[in-house]
């Protein structure tokens, strides 16, 4: 398979999600019906984000970014968890062991793989 973005070719082995629970496909009309709801620790809603970047500057702005987003919508009762990985195997990693994730931020063009073929290989 060729990357869009870097053009690059290779095959990418993903291995499957440790459990599916029901209701994780699109077509299923109970999932539109009852969306899944984010983790709550008493009032407050846990967003649980990964962010896959391998440039150390960057993955500290986002921790800034949503940082600054725990502390003025904290009081809302919304809360960012934030997990980071610096490769694409550690966020394939990531990404197999569980599906709770309701953000993932991809960086696109990471020396192992780039995000488009880890998109690519999850759907």
């Amino acid at each position: 398979m060729a990357c869009r973005c870097c053009r690059r070719t290779r095959t990418l082995e993903v291995a499957p999600p440790a459990r599916m629970e029901r209701g994780g496909s699109s077509t299923d009309p109970e999932e539109v019906l009852r969306p899944r709801v984010p983790h709550r620790l008493g009032r407050t809603a846990i967003l649980k984000v990964l962010v896959a970047e391998d440039e150390r500057f960057q993955r500290e702005a986002f921790a800034a970014v949503f940082s600054k987003a725990n502390s003025r919508l904290g009081g809302q009762g919304i809360q960012f968890e934030l997990t980071q990985v610096a490769s694409a195997n550690a966020v394939i990693d990531m990404l197999a062991e569980t599906t709770d994730w309701q953000l993932v931020l991809l960086d696109v063009f990471m020396p192992d793989v780039c995000g488009t073929e880890i998109i690519q290989a999850q759907g």
